[in-house]
């Protein structure tokens, strides 16, 4: 019998599309490998943010002296920084929604030029050292006939400490309208022992702004607006106060002197302690996130 030599079968090659879909599978493969090592990555670098966000917070709060957030019902302005300084609201009909506010933080006052709080002259608020004002406003027109206050620790020009307040043609009578300024003293004012820094730029553009005054004894004023540095002065001051005993209430939203607040006001605080630009950035943006949840950016 002949024997035939088996039969080759002649190989086959990939054709164009079997290696186009091959290496389509294979790039999907690579994609969701990077898409998964770049979500660890991603919640790794999270976690580490909101870890060194809350170390900050924490800090924050250690230093506070009164936090305001106007979150309650009523005359009664609670402190919730633990050490229950709590106000009294000239009149219930400040209080603003969440809807009304726009900020994204809950409740905040309307003062309208009209309404404040008053915490009396308790020791705590008697700060002579280091100091940090904070708060979110917002304008609601002009203040032409003399500014507001927006966190006032002043009665007269023998009984100054401190304040952070929108510019009038009256405020100190160097501040133009609707700047923001912020005054320490050593107890009178205008003179040689008193130190103010001034916004280079007006904030009544019906935004909500956050601003933050921060005095270090024999060392710098600073004025912070939206997280941002915007002008410092230096100081010789190693104390801030009046000279007199006579009692000088602190107050949101008015003093004697320029008076009255026209605008929105919201997570308000004093703290004891000279935040650092990391420290008035983390504030910021911490509101900056709430404000862009509630569609005002």
């Amino acid at each position: 019998m002949m024997m035939y030599p088996p039969k080759r079968i002649p190989e086959r090659g990939f054709t164009l599309i079997e290696l186009l879909v091959v290496i389509a599978i294979i790039g999907l493969l690579a994609s969701i490998v990077t898409v998964s090592l770049s979500s660890s990555q991603d919640r790794a670098k999270q976690a580490k943010i909101e870890s060194f966000a809350a170390q900050v917070h924490h800090a924050l709060a250690a230093d506070a002296v009164g936090i305001w957030k106007f979150e309650e019902n009523g005359i009664t302005v609670a402190d919730i920084s633990g050490n229950k300084i709590n106000g009294s609201l000239s009149n219930a009909a400040a209080r603003q929604s969440d809807a009304q506010c726009g900020l994204g933080f809950g409740g905040c006052l309307n003062l309208a030029d009209t309404y404040s709080v008053g915490f009396g002259d308790p020791v705590s608020l008697r700060i002579q050292k280091e100091i940090t004002i904070s708060a979110w406003i917002r304008t609601s027109g002009d203040t032409t006939s003399g500014g507001g206050a927006i966190v006032s620790k002043y009665v007269d020009g023998n009984n100054f400490w401190y304040q952070l307040a929108v510019g009038g043609t009256a405020i100190f009578g160097t501040v133009p309208a609707n700047y923001i300024a912020f005054a320490v003293s050593s107890g009178t004012v205008p003179n040689a022992n008193a130190n103010i820094v001034v916004s280079p730029a007006s904030i009544a553009d019906g935004k909500w702004h956050h601003v933050v005054g921060t005095f270090k004894p024999n060392d710098m004023v600073r004025l912070y607006i939206d997280g941002q540095l915007v002008d410092g002065e230096s100081t010789t001051l190693t104390t801030i106060g009046a000279t007199s005993t006579a009692a000088v209430s602190v107050k949101i939203g008015n003093s004697n002197y320029p008076g009255t607040f026209n605008g929105f006001v919201d997570e308000v605080g004093i703290y004891a302690r000279t935040l650092t630009a990391g420290d008035v950035g983390y504030l910021y943006a911490q509101g900056l996130k709430k404000l862009q949840i509630a569609g005002e950016l």
